[in-house]
């Protein structure tokens, strides 16, 4: 055993666990959904786009862009408002679960739509999905430009993560 502290003890190892989880589950159901949709090479007219299947897509595509700017937008400044770094420090991780959560339900529902339909096309918006997921991961810098911290309450943060 290695005398390296565990990533876990650490905020943003535990935060970068739960978000590598997150973008593992979506990218694997996705790719798994998509080759069992005979790898994308469906026989024409194999597809059905009923109208409820596009109006139930634009729903998964809205959804995490509308919890984005309503949900975690007003987390994120509740965030801001907190009084101690600790309380910040887990508003913010809240925010970041919330949108996590809402991109993911976008690109399950989106895969699934493409795996009825025998469409690839519907497989787009899921990847598309991902790759906003990807680029959500948390980091020490976002999270203090995000928040307006002090390198102190930054510090603050990480010295009470440790002490779990």
């Amino acid at each position: 055993m290695t005398g390296q502290p565990s990533p876990f003890k650490s905020y943003f190892g535990r935060l970068s666990f739960i978000h590598k989880a997150i973008s593992i589950s979506a990218t694997g159901v996705t790719a798994v959904l998509f080759f069992l949709t005979n790898g994308g090479n469906t026989p024409a007219g194999a597809p059905t786009n009923s109208p409820i299947m596009l109006y139930i897509l634009s729903f998964a595509l809205l959804s995490p862009a509308v919890i984005y700017m309503v949900v975690v937008r007003k987390l994120t400044e509740s965030a801001k408002a907190a009084a101690s770094p600790a309380v910040k420090a887990k508003r913010y991780q809240v925010a970041l679960l919330v949108l996590w959560a809402g991109l993911e339900g976008g690109t399950m529902i989106s895969a699934v739509l493409g795996f009825i339909n025998k469409n690839p096309w519907f497989f787009i918006p899921a990847i598309l999905l991902i790759a906003v997921l990807l680029r959500a991961f948390p980091s020490k810098a976002k999270m203090q430009n995000d928040l307006a911290l002090s390198q102190e309450e930054m510090d603050e943060i990480e010295k009470e993560a440790n002490a779990l």
